[in-house]
């Protein structure tokens, strides 16, 4: 329904999901630090399990899992089901080429980890 789409865009506003030229980005100012785990948990999705620690926010884009995790530092680390991983520092943002992969649903990525700032989020 119209108000399913709705909250489907809000909450992804929420999480600072944004697509610009074809690239996803991420920023997420009105995610609040009470959302983020207090304790491990083992996340179940249909392409496996993902461990989500202390401190780590886990939803997916187009069945790719993205795990947001609070540092002191921005960072975005592409974990390959291939076994590459690729870490890009002072990041928030996805170029063309792995954003189109993840919209294809090709299934080569096996897990995105953002690393946010603490100092933007909000604190309710």
């Amino acid at each position: 329904t119209g108000q399913v789409k709705e909250d489907i865009l809000s909450r992804f506003g929420e999480l600072g999901v944004t697509i610009d030229e074809g690239e996803i980005c991420f920023n997420p100012r009105l995610l609040s630090l009470d959302e983020m785990l207090k304790k491990q948990t083992q996340w179940e999705l249909p392409s496996g399990k993902v461990v989500l620690d202390e401190r780590q926010l886990g939803f997916t884009i187009c069945s790719v899992p993205i795990v947001y995790e609070l540092k002191n530092y921005q960072s975005i680390t592409i974990c390959y089901r291939n076994g590459d991983v690729y870490t890009f520092e002072s990041m928030n943002k996805l170029n063309k080429e792995i954003s189109q992969s993840i919209f294809n649903r090709e299934g080569k990525i096996e897990k995105i980890v953002v690393r946010v700032m603490q100092k933007p989020l909000i604190k309710c």
